[in-house]
């Protein structure tokens, strides 16, 4: 098993589309300490740009929020986990469920299918 590093590092940014760059940049920094190569490193800063815009353009809707970004890496490993605040979205019914109080969490253990390499 690769060991990611014990301590994560942190990226918080406002939830603008303005800072969607920040984003791409700390996960493209991960991506090189881990040693990814470049389509590893692309479609990993994909994934989270689509995950970030989501957050901003669905989530917060234009709203005040913040974003947070942990990320972890070790040889050949990234891991990362973004939080909000948003209200949740359904996509398929167009509107907002319940807020349920709780943050939203993407991402997973360094061993689950949401961990890219």
């Amino acid at each position: 098993m690769v060991e990611l590093a014990r301590t994560p590092v942190v990226l918080e940014v406002p939830a603008t589309v303005g800072a969607l760059g920040d984003i791409a940049l700390f996960v493209l920094r991960l991506a090189g300490r881990a040693g990814l190569d470049k389509g590893a490193a692309y479609r990993l800063r994909l994934a989270v740009d689509e995950l970030a815009t989501n957050i901003v353009m669905h989530g917060y809707r234009g709203g005040d929020g913040r974003i947070t970004v942990r990320g972890r890496s070790g040889p050949g490993r990234v891991r990362i986990v973004i939080e909000d605040s948003a209200p949740a979205f359904d996509p398929v019914e167009g509107r907002l469920p319940r807020p349920t109080g709780s943050p939203r969490r993407t991402g997973g253990s360094a061993d689950s299918a949401s961990t890219w390499r």
